[in-house]
C-alpha cells in the first residue's frame, strides 16, 4: 500500500469516527420539541422556531419578526433584533398543555401559542 492511499484511509476513519460521535450527542428535550414549531398566537401574531436557532414571524400588526433562540438552563432564551417594539433578550419558563405553548416570564405575565 502506498503511503499516499494509507493516509486517505486514515483520515476516512478519522472522519467517519467524528460524524459517528456528533449523531450519538442528544438534543436538549425542550429545544427538541421547540425545534421547527409554528405557533400562532391568540392576537394574530406568529413564530417559527427553526432547528437553526432563527426566529422568524409576524407580529399582529404586520411587522417581520426576525431573531435567535436557543435553550439555557432548562429554559427558552430569545433575542428579538426586530420590529424594535418586541426586541430584547429574555429567557422563560414553557408550559406544554397538549397544542398549547406558554411561553413564561420571570415576572409570572405569559404569551400563549397554537402549535400549528
Amino acid at each position: 500500500m502506498h503511503f499516499r492511499t494509507f493516509c486517505f484511509l486514515a483520515a476516512g476513519i478519522v472522519l467517519a469516527g467524528c460524524m459517528e460521535t456528533a449523531s450519538d450527542v442528544e438534543m436538549d428535550p425542550l429545544k427538541s420539541r421547540l425545534s421547527g414549531m409554528n405557533g400562532v398566537h391568540e392576537t394574530g401574531t406568529t413564530i417559527t422556531l427553526h432547528p437553526n436557532g432563527r426566529v422568524t414571524g409576524q407580529t399582529a400588526g404586520g411587522d417581520e419578526i426576525a431573531g435567535a433562540w436557543d435553550v439555557r438552563n432548562k429554559q427558552y432564551c430569545r433575542t428579538i433584533s426586530s420590529p424594535e417594539t418586541i426586541a430584547g433578550t429574555s429567557c422563560q419558563d414553557v408550559v406544554f398543555e397538549g397544542r398549547q405553548v406558554s411561553f413564561i416570564n420571570a415576572d409570572g405575565s405569559s404569551s400563549t401559542f397554537t402549535m400549528q
